[in-house]
């Protein structure tokens, strides 16, 4: 089983060849059904296409065979959360750092489990925790945005969004909107602008931005931009009607 796991591993390190890699897994697991590598791919694999029941099937094996599996554990934790078993992902995730007490991805994750249930104080502390440790991931940062959106602080929400922009060196439309709502709920409205433009440029076909972009340039007074982007917004509804 080893060239398939091998193998397995190179597909699902390529994009799009998803579907290889499970093939692949799948066949290792015909040969032995408790391979821990092979059950914890196949279970990260099926988290990522977001086939759930599949990812429990797989984790929950890895977990039988090892307890003390931190990368199961975490990634369980993960499945639960994208199910909205929250006190389930919470167990998995406190047994990870018991283990390993400054695990990024588990306090990452115990982060969105707080923020999912509303907890954004809490949630805001294992983000900041992460952050002290590495400060370059994005979603820590955009996650960290809306909890300071959320909790109304703005220009914290601000700082972070655009350090989060910055991480990924300005690939993301959604962060650049989440920026402009940021911008715009405290009136600086003139940068929501530029942001919303920046969401548009990287992804034009978006309802939502052109809606969004149009509200602020009427908050602006700037009327005749507002009814342009008012009338893109019409236009792209209709294409889609069609």
């Amino acid at each position: 089983d080893l060239a398939f796991y091998g193998l397995a591993r190179i597909y699902q390190s390529l994009d799009n060849h998803d579907k290889e890699a499970i093939r692949l897994y799948k066949r290792c697991l015909t040969i032995n059904s408790e391979s821990i590598k092979a059950n914890l791919q196949l279970g990260i694999l099926y988290l990522k296409i977001k086939q759930y029941d599949e990812s429990l099937k797989c984790l929950q094996t890895v977990i039988k065979l090892e307890p003390n599996n931190v990368l199961g554990l975490v990634a369980l934790g993960n499945v639960y959360l994208e199910m909205s078993y929250y006190e389930d992902a919470e167990n998995n995730l406190n047994l990870a750092l018991k283990i390993d007490k400054k695990n990024i991805a588990a306090y990452t994750a115990l982060g969105d489990v707080l923020f999912s249930q509303g907890k954004v104080t809490d949630a805001i502390q294992k983000y900041t925790f992460v952050n002290s440790i590495n400060d370059h991931i994005p979603e820590v940062h955009l996650n960290l945005g809306h909890c300071y959106f959320i909790t109304e602080k703005f220009d914290l929400a601000i700082s972070n969004y655009l350090q989060a922009i910055k991480i990924v060196k300005n690939t993301r439309h959604d962060y650049y909107y989440f920026l402009g709502n940021a911008f715009v709920a405290s009136m600086r409205l003139k940068d929501g602008i530029i942001a919303y433009q920046a969401a548009i440029k990287l992804k034009k076909n978006k309802l939502n931005y052109y809606y969004a972009i149009s509200q602020a340039c009427y908050m602006e007074q700037l009327y005749s931009k507002g009814i342009k982007y008012l009338e893109k917004l019409f236009e792209l509804e209709k294409s889609n009607t069609i």
